[in-house]
């Protein structure tokens, strides 16, 4: 019988509410002013008094030069303008400081005052080294940077030109090849620049260039108030803070998807323009509107982005008049108006136990549905755990959206003992970590009876301490095998854990009576290195007295020269120190040691061990983690350490060499979410765990 689910705290968290977001359009062609049939619109720009600038380009005829709105008025530079001067394909504009705008051409550079069709400054070569300019930006000192399609990058200060046509110290210059698609200007006043070929991204900074040979053909690039550069490249977004790639988010395959630009708006959201509609990252994927859930046309492909003063977002799209494209430009804007939260019709909250499902209604009227699983209509099931989104069509251009996050509650299937010992007392203990907020309810431990058959044991409450006390079994008979499952809220039950046996020891005497002889069965459920002997005088002050290699065949040991009675235990030492519970509860651990009949397991505790841990547990921070994490140990004398990182499989993912200091900060690069372990290795091994988000 199935109970009610857990519904944890943070589920009342999952709801987005998002405002209205809305599109505004200005097809070209109701504008006669600009001649437009059959052009794209590659390049925007925004001038401080809000004039939108962008060009008219067609890939496989003739380009139709640039033109400029102004919110009001729309002009035309083509015909009767010093552009024919230069070439009608135009690749980059760009505003200065003094409101003089930059025109990047096919054949050679122009710069006039925004309104004169005649009287421009020409420059072609030789002042350039390559008449193709095809990137421009103007820096915080108003310094223009220009790139060229031979691979050069110019910039002109106060009348003054310079040329970088190599990178890299001066005995080892590498020719700047490859087209430059685009150059931004950083926070901190450095240059970036996105090119063909390899390196794909350059930076300039104070006189000294960064390669980042990790790209290859990159063509947008873009950095923020924030410190970050984006880079798309394919599928993909890369995120550079100072020169380390500390995220990738790539798109959903299901798209198949090619990002172009990247635009940050105000308020810090990151928006790519893709072959696919405009995404939006949202934590390390991308939400997408397109013309399904938006009222956002067709779009170009590439499509250019531009935030203006006001945070609306402009792009340029296509429309069709008979079988002729032409463009347009438009921008996205928040209204204030707020959606009607998703409703749940059957479920108190937005979880329920697998098997289940759950209706969602979008509780309002509308002409137009789009949930994320496809459903279309005002109302849709889900079975299992989601992301929900809803987009429903409100008026003047404007759609609504929702998201719900919907828990599905799975049992937890990788609950384990840590560690089967047997107690002071002389009883076995099964002892595991609980794994927090997975929705289990309790823990059913199982002893085998029979070759591979497990018997029911007991039933453990998940608020009851991680530690069972099997009170039938007889330790100074036999070795037992354990394992346990999960139970969650909903009444369902795991499968059952790997098992984990006990060590069984008896003892004799030799021919010589001075001779004891220590003969036991192996533990099973996970590596160690050696069995340590343990001996006293009383079962109070066992020492470690030697130690035998786990491979050791005959699993033996005989002790020479002993007069009077002495107490006699095995014991392994665990991988990681167990901690069942916090608290100094009886039996609470934490526990480091398994150990066989005849003896107490605490003996961490009581500082009688003579033999020193193989490894130590050490933790990172922050831990879970989205780019990096540190590690600390103690390496006071500089020993050389490796590290190594594990994903849950065993499979080895990154590794780390000639670690001399006493930290390591580990890059995600472009590891995927998960739990991973680590193992630093030196004249000591330091063992732990972390998460990345």
């Amino acid at each position: 019988m199935k109970k009610s689910i857990l519904i944890l705290t943070f589920l009342y968290f999952l709801s987005q509410t998002f405002s209205q977001l809305c599109v505004k359009t200005y097809n070209l062609s109701e504008h006669p002013e600009i001649t437009s049939a059959h052009m794209n619109i590659t390049v925007l720009e925004i001038a401080p008094n809000h004039d939108i600038w962008f060009n008219l380009y067609q890939s496989t005829s003739l380009s139709l030069g640039f033109g400029k709105f102004t919110g009001e008025e729309w002009t035309s530079f083509y015909a009767g303008t010093d552009l024919t001067k230069l070439h009608t394909a135009v690749y980059a504009i760009a505003i200065d400081k003094h409101d003089s705008v930059w025109v990047g051409t096919e054949s050679g550079l122009a710069q006039f005052d925004g309104s004169s069709p005649t009287g421009w400054e020409i420059f072609k070569t030789p002042t350039l080294t390559s008449n193709k300019v095809t990137a421009l930006k103007v820096d915080r000192n108003n310094i223009k940077w220009i790139g060229l399609g031979n691979g050069d990058i110019m910039t002109l200060e106060n009348n003054i030109w310079t040329l970088y046509d190599s990178i890299g110290p001066e005995n080892n210059r590498i020719p700047l090849q490859g087209q430059i698609n685009e150059i931004d200007t950083a926070k901190d006043g450095s240059i970036w620049v996105a090119k063909n070929g390899t390196p794909g991204v350059v930076k300039y900074k104070e006189g000294n260039w960064t390669t980042f040979s990790q790209f290859k053909d990159a063509r947008y690039i873009t950095s923020d108030q924030y410190g970050r550069t984006f880079v798309t490249s394919g599928d993909s977004m890369m995120v550079i803070i100072g020169d380390q790639i500390v995220n990738t988010i790539r798109a959903d395959t299901s798209l198949d998807a090619t990002l172009f630009d990247v635009e940050v708006g105000p308020n810090g959201g990151v928006w790519v323009s893709s072959n696919k509609g405009l995404l939006v990252k949202v934590g390390d994927t991308f939400r997408r509107y397109n013309k399904s859930n938006s009222a956002i046309p067709d779009l170009f492909s590439p499509i250019p982005l531009e935030f203006d003063a006001d945070g609306n977002l402009w792009f340029s799209y296509y429309y069709k008049i008979s079988a002729t494209n032409y463009p347009g430009i438009g921008y996205l804007y928040r209204s204030p108006n707020t959606a009607t939260p998703i409703t749940i019709t059957n479920q108190p909250a937005p979880a329920f136990c697998y098997g289940d499902s759950i209706v969602l209604d979008a509780n309002v009227a509308a002409d137009t549905y789009v949930w994320s699983d496809g459903t279309t209509s005002q109302t849709t099931t889900i079975y299992d755990n989601a992301e929900v989104t809803l987009a429903y069509e409100g008026t003047n251009n404007c759609y609504f959206y929702d998201t719900l996050n919907v828990i599905a509650q799975h049992v937890f299937e990788d609950e384990k003992p840590c560690v089967v010992t047997v107690s002071a007392d002389g009883q076995n203990l099964i002892v595991w970590e609980k794994t927090p907020e997975v929705g289990t309810a309790s823990y059913n431990i199982y002893r085998e009876v029979a070759t591979d058959v497990y018997n029911f044991k007991a039933n453990v409450p998940v608020g009851n301490l991680s530690v069972y006390r099997d009170q039938d079994a007889d330790p100074r008979k036999k070795s037992y095998k354990y394992k346990i499952s999960s139970v969650d809220t909903c009444g369902n039950e795991s499968g059952q854990s790997f098992f984990h046996k006990t060590m069984h020891l008896t003892i004799n005497l030799g021919l010589d009576t001075t001779e004891v002889n220590l003969i036991w069965q192996n533990y099973e459920g996970f590596y160690f290195p050696y069995y340590i002997i343990f001996r006293g005088t009383s079962p109070d002050n066992l020492v470690a007295i030697d130690s035998i290699p786990w491979d050791n065949t005959t699993l033996t040991y005989t002790d020479y020269g002993i007069i009077g009675r002495h107490y006699y235990r095995v014991g392994v030492i665990l991988p990681f120190t167990c901690f069942p519970t916090e608290g100094k509860k009886a039996d609470s651990g934490p526990y480091s040691h398994s150990m066989s009949n005849m003896e107490d397991n605490r003996l961490q505790d009581t500082g009688t061990s003579a033999v020193e841990p193989l490894t130590w547990e050490i933790r990172s921070y922050p831990n879970p983690f989205n780019y990096w994490t540190q590690i600390d140990f103690e390496n006071s004398l500089k020993y050389p350490y490796e590290l190594k990182v594990t994903d849950m499989s065993g499979k080895l993912v990154k590794m780390i060499g000639d670690i001399r200091d006493n930290k390591v900060v580990f890059l995600r690069d472009n590891l995927p979410q998960g739990f991973y372990m680590f193992e630093l290795k030196g004249d000591r091994v330091y063992r732990g765990k972390f998460v990345i988000k």
